[in-house]
């Protein structure tokens, strides 16, 4: 069997602020097909390293190492919060998302059940600003969804959902892992996405363990 090519290589990397080191990273490699989730408590390093992952930040030390591949796919970044314009509408954004990317909103994401499921409808073209915090967080999935990704880095995907919310999101997670070429979700909790989740658990800065 052919081996995979890393899409993403993080050699040696530490991340630090001031004189606090936040992160120290020996190697890791994110492949085509890789789901992974990366675990740990507060302050472990999680959204550092997402974005060190993602591109958005740099480290202190170490090298970002990125295929050609890499540069041709159309990742999206998740934050915590934000993301949007809060005076806009969710229709709005979402066509200013999917034009950053070179899309349209023909890619029936309206029609789409999560959309619907989730009462999206009836807020579309309420300004972001005024929506609850749970609507805030699913309008910049949303928004993300409307760049039709192919690829996906989400911090803390479910902070702010409740349950309902929560089990319509792993849902639609689930199945849009089945065409992915990566997703990458930091979380607090361990979470088993798909059967091949690879799972980073996170401690004092450092990788504690993989599982598979």
């Amino acid at each position: 069997m052919k081996e995979k090519m890393p899409l993403i290589q993080l050699y040696n990397i530490e991340k630090s602020y001031g004189k606090q080191k936040v992160l120290m990273i020996d190697e890791l490699q994110i492949s085509r097909r890789d789901i992974i989730t990366i675990t740990g408590p507060n302050g472990a390093g999680k959204t550092t390293l997402l974005n060190i992952l993602a591109g958005i930040s740099l480290p202190s030390k170490g090298k970002r190492i990125c295929s050609k591949e890499l540069n041709a796919l159309r990742l999206c970044y998740i934050p915590q919060s934000g993301g949007f314009y809060r005076n806009l509408s969710l229709i709005e954004n979402m066509k200013i998302w999917s034009n950053l990317y070179g899309q349209s909103l023909k890619h029936n994401i309206i029609d789409h059940w999560f959309f619907k499921v989730l009462g999206l409808t009836s807020i579309i073209h309420k300004p972001v600003g005024e929506l609850s915090v749970g609507f805030q967080k699913i309008a910049t999935i949303t928004c993300a969804l409307s760049a039709n990704p192919n690829g996906l880095f989400l911090d803390e995907p479910t902070s702010g959902l409740d349950q309902e919310k929560t089990k319509v999101f792993f849902k639609w997670l689930e199945e849009f892992c089945l065409s992915a070429v990566f997703v990458i979700i930091t979380s607090h909790n361990s979470l088993k996405v798909s059967s091949d989740c690879i799972e980073i658990s996170l401690k004092e800065g450092g990788i504690q363990c993989k599982e598979y």
